[in-house]
């Protein structure tokens, strides 16, 4: 009797061992579990005839749990697990192109940015207020300027202007560098006034020449400007016959244009020469159809052609008609030497 009370006794000391173990092992478990972060159950796509698995994993990631002990004994508090944030390229590419659209808007809205006064370097006659008068800038974002366009524009508007250089820099600058035409005549018709230069280039008086300059009181429009590319028509070798007929050469009217002749530089060498001879106080006259002369002081006008050559014998001439004129006491109003073969004279 007594030996089957101690295996009883022994049987029930065992069972609550085994209670006991097993219930340190739950509670080991459940500790474990809840240190380690919940786990991102697989995601299946399906796409085309079979479906494929794939373990997706989340991009925030959970911060480890941590665990603080009281000071009651056996008793911890679980703080809450914060989120750990990855910076891909898609938020970095974001932020670049964000950025980038804050220094676009800076740079068209910010007065810094914007043109206040142009930067003329070179000139002696032409002023910013002349270049102001005709192109604003005043207000426009530097980044809407094209230095190409610009340059083109002002050599539109100034045809005095020979060379530009146009520089546009950062925050707001804007320099032109320019270099101006010198004029050698003064071409006179009417109340307008126009200076040229050697290669014949027109352009608006503007402040002192700097110069002396040979003024030509003008009764019309300057000589055509022959096209050096049109050539006339040549004959066939291959049939010497008159059929064809020679074609005449191509002429082109032109008018005071920014940058193209307005005369011919041969009329501009003539002009020269003539004033070279010309009788003091008397200025240099130009007639559409009689040529280059002069106003000579005893009251007459004298011409000499379109091209001064010959100027000696067409010097002889005119003062043989001078001295005819004289003994015949004719006062004439012109005078023509341009041919030598048939000068003439005519009255009033």
């Amino acid at each position: 009797m007594t030996e089957q009370r101690r295996s009883a006794s022994n049987r029930a000391q065992n069972a609550r061992v085994r209670r006991n173990q097993r219930s340190q092992e739950r509670e080991s478990q459940a500790a474990e579990h809840a240190r380690r972060p919940y786990g991102t159950p697989p995601v299946i796509t399906r796409g085309g005839m079979a479906g494929t698995p794939l373990h997706q994993k989340t991009r925030t990631r959970l911060r480890k749990s941590r665990y603080y002990s009281l000071n009651t004994t056996g008793a911890e508090v679980r703080l809450p697990a914060l989120p750990q944030i990855a910076l891909g390229w898609r938020l970095l590419s974001g932020s670049l192109v964000l950025g980038l659209v804050a220094i676009l808007v800076m740079l068209w809205n910010s007065p810094t940015f914007q043109v206040h006064q142009l930067k003329l370097l070179g000139a002696k006659r032409l002023s910013v207020h002349d270049l102001n008068a005709v192109i604003d800038l005043a207000g426009v974002p530097v980044v809407e300027l094209a230095p190409a366009d610009l340059k083109e524009e002002v050599m539109r508007s100034f045809p005095e202007l020979e060379t530009l250089d146009v520089q546009i820099g950062m925050p707001a600058r804007v320099i032109l560098t320019v270099t101006e035409r010198t004029p050698i005549l003064a071409w006179q018709r009417e109340e307008t006034v126009l200076w040229i230069d050697e290669a014949g280039v027109a352009f608006p008086s503007r402040g002192e020449a700097g110069v002396d300059l040979i003024y030509v009181q003008a009764e019309g429009d300057p000589p055509e400007i022959v096209d050096p590319d049109a050539v006339s028509a040549e004959a066939d070798p291959d049939n010497p016959s008159p059929a064809q007929p020679t074609q005449a050469p191509q002429t082109v009217k032109r008018q005071p244009v920014p940058g193209e002749p307005y005369i011919s530089t041969s009329l501009v060498e003539a002009i020269q020469a003539l004033n070279e001879i010309r009788p003091s106080g008397a200025p240099v006259a130009y007639h559409p159809r009689y040529g280059l002369g002069w106003n000579d002081p005893q009251g007459w006008k004298v011409y000499f052609g379109q091209e001064v050559i010959d100027m000696e014998e067409k010097l002889s001439a005119y003062q043989a008609i001078v001295t005819e004129v004289a003994n015949k006491g004719i006062h004439p109003a012109l005078i023509s030497v341009e041919f030598l073969h048939a000068p003439f004279y005519r009255l009033e």
